[in-house]
């Protein structure tokens, strides 16, 4: 390993080497910040033109690309969640105890071996009742 040898100055440097030194970063600091100012003022620029739209600015709707704006809604938030609220109880379209109509329908071979199902017997029932509703067209 090369040792590196550190001269420092043991000289202190002169009050005016230190004065224009001073001067020279007071000079950079002012520059930097006119720097700073006029970007800033770039920036705000360059948003306000990203803000535009054809609702708040005379450019034509096609200039407002394919994506839609964002609906807000005036409904503030319930803090409930969506759908049915827990402890209500559903309610459905009642069964009707005697139907106009009623129509059986049963498998005449397994759905998973393809074997016959003559006398056989059920391994479940479902009952489903079906509601035309009326023509809004016709009166009686």
């Amino acid at each position: 390993m090369v040792d590196q040898v550190v001269v420092l100055d043991d000289r202190r440097p002169s009050y005016e080497e230190l004065a224009a030194e001073n001067a020279a970063l007071r000079g950079m600091v002012s520059e930097l910040r006119d720097v700073v100012e006029s970007l800033r003022a770039e920036v705000a620029d360059l948003k306000r033109q990203l803000g535009q739209n054809s609702r708040n600015s005379s450019k034509p709707p096609s200039s407002d690309g394919l994506a839609k704006p964002v609906r807000k809604s005036l409904r503030g938030r319930t803090g409930r969640k969506p759908g049915g609220q827990a402890g209500h109880s559903g309610s459905t379209l009642a069964q009707v105890a005697d139907p106009d109509e009623v129509v059986r329908q049963e498998p005449d071979r397994c759905r998973g071996c393809g074997e016959g199902l003559a006398g056989a017997p059920a391994s479940g029932v479902e009952r489903r009742q079906v509601f035309d509703a009326a023509d809004p067209g016709a009166s009686d």
